[in-house]
């Protein structure tokens, strides 16, 4: 993890502050780094996140399937948080 970003509803706050020294060792112990290919879903709507998903590197697009057209709620950049109900 580069920093201590955490994005939640188009705000900048600092989550991992709040963590003991201890408790952000034990998240950067068991983190797991996953390579995802352009235009591949990382999470999908309605599922239940068992993760926190920090992206390190490019974007994400957030949004909501539908017909004709899915409707694009966000797009966001690299260091932040996703996957966060």
């Amino acid at each position: 993890m580069k920093g201590p970003t955490c994005f939640m509803e188009n705000q900048h706050t600092s989550c991992f502050d709040l963590l003991t020294p201890e408790q952000k060792e034990l998240v950067k112990l068991n983190r797991v780094q996953v390579s995802y290919k352009k235009g591949e879903t990382v999470a999908k709507q309605g599922s239940l996140a068992s993760h926190i998903i920090f992206l390190d590197e490019g974007l994400v697009k957030v949004f909501l399937e539908g017909r004709p057209k899915d409707l694009i709620l966000n797009i966001v950049p690299s260091i932040h948080l996703i996957g966060l109900p």
